[in-house]
Formats: structure tokens, sequence, C-alpha cells
């Protein structure tokens, strides 16, 4: 099996919420106000609630969106492009027809290796 037939479905769907959810009002308003922007990024440590807070964010608003759930499978640029597209087909159908068509060594789409550097003095 490939890179490619592997497939969690789960990564592109956000957790449900419990009944034990504990609201955060204050940080949901700034994400709110800042939905317009085209990425928002939360950072902070890990059990913090990041999850939890944009998955009931976004459980109350009616706008396309697409949830990716990253771990470390996605270091890989074929298995990351594959789930962006996979994911983003939800909401425009078309998308990724031609990257999830295309196989590496299959199709016509390359990847170039990347050259590590070092920033080291």
């Amino acid at each position: 099996m490939s890179t490619f037939d592997f497939f969690l479905r789960t990564k592109l769907q956000p957790p449900r919420a419990t009944a034990q959810l504990v609201r955060r009002p204050r940080l949901t308003e700034r994400l709110r106000a800042n939905i317009d922007s085209p990425v928002t990024l939360v950072a902070a440590d890990a059990g913090w609630g990041k999850t939890t807070l944009i998955s009931d964010l976004l459980s109350d608003i009616a706008r396309p969106r697409v949830w990716y759930q990253l771990d470390h499978t996605d270091a890989d640029p074929i298995v990351f492009l594959n789930y962006l597209a996979r994911g983003l087909a939800g909401v425009e159908p078309k998308f990724g027809n031609r990257l999830t068509a295309c196989r590496i060594g299959r199709g016509d789409i390359s990847i170039p290796r990347t050259r590590r550097r070092s920033f080291r003095k």
C-alpha cells in the first residue's frame, strides 16, 4: 500500500463537543473578530484547549472551512498535500483533482528535493 492509498478520515473532522465543554467566551470573541482573515494561528502549549476552543467556535459558525489535524506523518510533503487537497475538496469539490489523480512516479507532478541549510556559525 502506498502513502497515497492510506487515508484517515478523522484527520479531516473536528472533534465533537462534549457536555463537559468549558466555554471560553473571551477567546472565542477574539477569534470571531478575526474570522475574515484567510488564516488564523492559535498557539499554546499542549493541553491548553486549542482544539476545543477552535472546534467550539466552528460549531457555531455556518461558513466553509477545512479542519486538518496534523501529526508527524504530515512532515512528508506528499502526505500533507494529499490530505490538504482532500480537505479542500470538501469545500470546493473540484479542488485537487489533478493532484490526487497524479501520483509521484505515475504522473506529471514532481516535488523538488529541498536542501538543508545550516544557520549555525
